[in-house]
């Protein structure tokens, strides 16, 4: 998901920019595993019908705009942001609701990869109605692309935070909280937390930082719909009175190795154990499989190194604040830089990702980058 320039900014036809804002702002963080997808329905150059998909299990974006229209749907064109499913899941499929509803025309934004539910365009087009597919299929890419990480890899989409100063640093030393962007860092981290179905951090930073790991807006109010919150242990325990555990907020999970010999009898959190032979993406791979299309990691140093050394990383948003945290030779406090040392005497910088998109907030800049073959996406 573009988070820094919202998507449906960058769809040039209006009503399929309408449907993309309804996916978004309709379906985040209650989707999963199923897609974000909106839908208008346009007659006489009128919107009759607007839709979303809601949650799994729920009626899709095509079934809830044509409840909307009614009767004015006969005749209409119907913009759909993802091809119209096929199959008997949860619900039925919506091409057989859209040929019923008597849809005209029916234009569509992206082609459903999913062998299980795809070709509806086709059977769209069998019962006489016409389906144009747009030119540029980039834009609606960025609502489907946790989903199709995840159907693709069984992984979920990884979006890495880093708060940085101006010399790469993360914090001032290890294990301290350390605040770097301040409130305008803040505010980009719930933006990212909003488009997230779960947010991760390991039990070392639970245990320096203590944050809840919720998602709030105006006044710290609480939204309604919060991310899970996922605890990953490796050999740091957490302690059980943590905030993570005890504030309001989304569901706690504690992700921990299979071969960890401890009880978290007592903890307010649901534990789920990974293969500990397939280390970090073993831990990714579990969360995949719980369902979630995209997740939101905020690591400190080793977390971080592991996914850059692993190839693991689908997205980083870095978020530059304008001050330096250099070195203080006399009470020997030093900036920890983003990835460890490796021990190696050369060093050679390779161009792993390319930079999307960036904006200012306040005084900090945040900038997307995604690994250089997404260039070609």
């Amino acid at each position: 998901m573009r988070v820094i320039s919202d998507s449906f900014n960058i769809v040039g036809r209006p009503h399929l920019a309408r449907a993309t804002e309804l996916a978004i702002h309709g379906g985040l963080r209650t989707t999963c595993p199923n897609p974000l997808v909106g839908c208008v329905i346009v007659k006489n150059g009128t919107i009759v019908g607007e839709g979303w998909h809601e949650y799994a299990g729920g009626p899709h974006a095509e079934v809830m705009a044509l409840s909307m229209a009614g009767e004015k749907a006969q005749g209409a064109t119907a913009y759909v942001t993802l091809e119209p499913c096929n199959h008997h899941g949860k619900t039925g499929p919506c091409t057989q609701a859209i040929i019923a509803a008597g849809i005209k025309r029916v234009v569509i934004g992206e082609k459903d990869p999913n062998p299980k539910a795809g070709g509806g365009a086709q059977v769209l087009r069998d019962a006489g109605i016409e389906v144009e597919f747009v030119e540029d299929p980039k834009p609606f890419h960025e609502l489907t692309r946790g989903w199709k990480t995840r159907l693709m890899t069984g992984k979920p989409y990884v979006r890495v935070k880093l708060g940085v100063s101006l010399d790469g640093a993360l914090s001032l030393k290890p294990g301290m909280r350390t605040s770097i962007t301040g409130a305008s860092g803040e505010e980009i981290t719930h933006r990212l937390r909003e488009y997230a179905d779960a947010v991760l951090i390991t039990s070392a930073t639970a245990q320096a930082e203590n944050p809840s790991l919720t998602l709030c807006g105006i006044n710290n109010e609480l939204f309604e719909n919060q991310p899970k919150r996922v605890v990953l242990v490796r050999s740091h325990i957490p302690e059980p009175d943590l905030r993570v555990f005890t504030s309001e907020g989304g569901e706690t999970i504690i992700l921990a190795p299979d071969n960890l010999d401890y009880d978290f009898e007592g903890y307010n959190a649901r534990v789920v154990y990974y293969p500990a032979e397939d280390a970090l993406e073993g831990a990714l791979n579990k969360l995949g499989n719980l369902g979630f299309n995209s997740i939101l990691v905020e690591p400190g140093q080793r977390l971080f190194t592991e996914l850059v050394n692993g190839r693991l990383i689908d997205e980083l948003v870095t978020v530059a604040a304008g001050g330096f945290m250099g070195h203080d030779s006399y009470c020997c406090y030093h900036g920890i830089s983003s990835i460890q040392d490796n021990g190696s005497e050369e060093f050679v910088m390779q161009h792993l990702l390319v930079p999307f998109d960036t904006k200012i907030y306040g005084d900090v800049v945040a900038t997307m980058w995604r690994p250089r073959e997404y260039r070609e996406r």
